[in-house]
């Protein structure tokens, strides 16, 4: 029983082990295993881990890009908006904006400049509620916080399932010894 249950573990977490861990949810409903390589403005430059060829996927066709380490991106189109800004807004969490060109997204930071002479600037994501790109796209972040309120829901969800399966285990257990309880008293019976 051990063997097997090591056995049916190996086969679930191998491909986990094997291969990137970002995942990316398109609109259309297609799911994509990769590793994020950088976000731009109008793009997302993934690695599919195929002869180390990086791919460019359009933003608007994302819907949402799950991290590894758990942060989650959402992408969405407003369609309602339609911007005069010369320049993206980044509003931070604590309320704060600021006018920029954002030139790169990454896993964890976004760089921006804030005009050709000033120097390029990083933030990290956590700090940053969402983006109204010029052209009216919103990006926006969920923070660290919500990140462990999800992991906790998925969590007790979890032990939800696990107690689930421990009491069908339970149950055909008794089932079985049932059964065998018969075979041995129908076999005894046909012996006296």
């Amino acid at each position: 029983m051990l063997k097997k249950s090591i056995c049916f573990l190996l086969i679930v977490l191998l491909p986990c082990l094997m291969f990137p861990q970002d995942i990316i949810h398109l609109n259309d409903g297609t799911k994509i295993n990769c590793k994020i390589v950088s976000i731009n403005q109008e793009t997302v430059e993934i690695d599919l881990g195929e002869d180390s060829v990086y791919e460019d996927i359009q933003k608007t066709h994302i819907k949402v890009i799950i991290y590894e380490n758990g942060n989650i991106e959402t992408f969405s189109m407003d369609s309602e908006s339609t911007s005069t800004y010369s320049q993206d807004s980044v509003q931070f969490i604590d309320g704060s904006k600021i006018l920029c060109k954002v030139l790169s997204i990454n896993p964890e930071t976004i760089e921006i400049s804030t005009g050709e002479d000033m120097p390029k600037r990083t933030f990290f994501k956590k700090d940053i509620k969402e983006i109204m790109y010029k052209n009216g796209e919103i990006e926006t972040f969920i923070n660290q916080q919500s990140t462990e309120e999800l992991e906790k829901r998925l969590t007790e969800n979890e032990m939800k399932i696990e107690k689930q399966k421990n009491d069908l285990g339970g149950v055909a257990m008794l089932i079985t010894l049932g059964i065998l309880a018969i075979i041995f008293i129908s076999a005894y019976r046909t012996h006296t």
